[in-house]
């Protein structure tokens, strides 16, 4: 059983046979995992919309909308574009493969599914589900700062959101990736970060600057 440092990662189980959930449920479980559970697609797509799921266990044959279908959704979605997706197939085929790595799949699991390999993938992919919530953390105290530092100046109220609109709409405008435009977004917010690191005595001086300054 693995011993977390925080609250178990939540794995979300989507397969149409109750037998294999069951299955799942208790190896999971048993290692520490808390685990959830749908038997098709579109309920799968609405359980990660809510922002809960830290790892997803898809079965490619599903009713209704195919797990690849929801693959793809996942990643085409910027909410749960990073979510890592384990997809689950008993199709052993070189070409099931790789359009699961198509869709976006983060993995591919062969059924029936051997225990010994479903263990560390479960905790590579606990480990990029944490990376990446790391990294939105720092993301967010970053543009967190840039608004403290915003506001130190009352004659620049609404400087770094209007350029963040500003930068992102053109971005959008000459036909960038979500992932630039995103960039774009925070840049925005950030470029005056260097001024957390000026005396107010400067950076409000009403004359001009002295060499020194």
């Amino acid at each position: 059983m693995v011993h977390w440092e925080e609250d178990p990662p939540l794995v979300l189980i989507v397969d149409d046979s109750e037998e294999q959930v069951r299955f799942l449920r208790r190896l999971l479980e048993r290692e520490g995992y808390r685990c959830q559970w749908v038997f098709n697609g579109n309920e799968a797509v609405a359980a990660c919309t809510t922002g809960a799921i830290d790892i997803v266990l898809l079965d490619v044959h599903l009713p209704g909308t195919d797990g690849l279908t929801v693959c793809r959704r996942l990643k085409a979605a910027p909410e749960t574009c990073l979510l890592p997706v384990l997809v689950m197939t008993g199709d052993t085929d070189h070409d099931s493969h790789v359009d699961a790595l198509e869709a976006g799949a983060d993995d591919f699991l062969e059924k029936p599914l051997a225990v010994r390999e479903l263990r560390p993938r479960l905790r590579s992919a606990s480990r990029m589900k944490r990376y990446v919530d790391e990294l939105d953390n720092a993301a967010a105290s970053i543009l967190m700062l840039g608004a403290a530092i915003e506001a130190r100046d009352r004659h620049t109220s609404g400087h770094c959101a209007r350029l963040a609109e500003y930068a992102s709409a053109l971005g959008r405008r000459i036909g960038l990736d979500r992932h630039d435009v995103r960039a774009l977004e925070q840049g925005g917010y950030i470029h005056d970060l260097g001024k957390i690191a000026i005396a107010d005595a400067v950076l409000f001086k009403p004359g001009p600057l002295t060499r020194e300054e």
